[in-house]
């Protein structure tokens, strides 16, 4: 029976970029005996050290590189908290990010979740998927 393990090997990889601070995690697979590259994600944070992007990149063996794959880009309220995050997947064939799903956050004064609405993106424009209210 094939058994594999998945395991963080690298957080520490840091360093700032015009301002941005970008954070790596590399994950490894334990497969057959030995580790084999799984996938890259790569996370910036603007100045005020609030997430801006998620990119995940995927080991691609035949290139033997990492290769674009799909990333999250967070727009932020003034406090830090998430106001919306879009989905995207990476589409070689146009070289362009594809929209997938966007998420709009709604708080209340103690910056907890009252609301998270789904939207997919059909022909064009953002149509309305399903919401989740949240009762505290």
């Amino acid at each position: 029976m094939k058994k594999t393990i998945t395991l963080i090997l690298a957080v520490i990889l840091s360093i700032t970029v015009y301002g941005q601070n970008v954070y790596t995690i590399i994950y490894d697979s334990w497969t057959s005996g030995s580790w084999a590259n799984s996938s890259k994600h790569i996370f910036t944070y603007d100045v005020n050290d609030y997430l801006i992007k998620t990119q995940i990149q995927r080991w691609d063996a035949q290139t033997n590189s990492y290769k674009i794959y799909s990333q999250v880009n967070y727009t932020n309220n003034s406090n830090g908290t998430i106001q919306q995050s879009i989905f995207q997947i990476w589409d070689n064939g146009t070289s362009s990010w594809n929209n997938l799903e966007r998420k709009t956050y709604t708080y209340n004064v103690f910056d907890k979740p009252l609301t998270v609405t789904y939207e997919g993106w059909q022909s064009g424009s953002w149509q309305n998927l399903k919401k989740y209210f949240f009762y505290l």
